[in-house]
């Protein structure tokens, strides 16, 4: 007799999510987001990542295209190229953009921390003819 399966079923449609999680990705939208827009929950996300290689190279491509677009928006922001969809210019507010990228996307303003020990070990094997 075979096992019954408990919990919830799989909601994962390989023709659907991979593509969209990209899509929505390109928007700007973070995991947190299209997890909602998907209405599962952000270990549900994970776990397709884990289980399907397919939605686990979304993922990646998701990630570095959600990075993109806040980086080309804050580039825009700075030169003053900023416009929305009706044409008109759109104001950034620099402390919230800030907080975003540092917190989704690691970014600091601190270097990273330098050790006091500079030396530099090597091992040679010996080379033979």
């Amino acid at each position: 007799m075979a096992k019954k399966k408990m919990g919830r079923p799989e909601t994962y449609r390989k023709d659907f999510h991979p593509a969209e999680y990209v899509r929505h990705s390109r928007d700007g939208k973070n995991l947190t987001q299209i997890a909602a827009l998907f209405d599962v929950t952000r270990e549900t996300i994970y776990d397709w990542g884990r289980k399907f290689k397919d939605f686990s190279d979304a993922l990646k491509r998701g990630r570095q295209l959600c990075e993109a677009h806040w980086m080309n928006l804050g580039y825009a922001g700075m030169t003053g190229g900023v416009t929305g969809k009706d044409g008109k210019k759109i104001q950034i507010n620099l402390g919230f953009y800030v907080w975003l990228t540092k917190n989704n996307f690691g970014w600091s303003d601190t270097p990273p921390a330098q050790t006091e020990d500079n030396s530099l070990e090597m091992t040679f094997d010996k080379y033979e003819k």
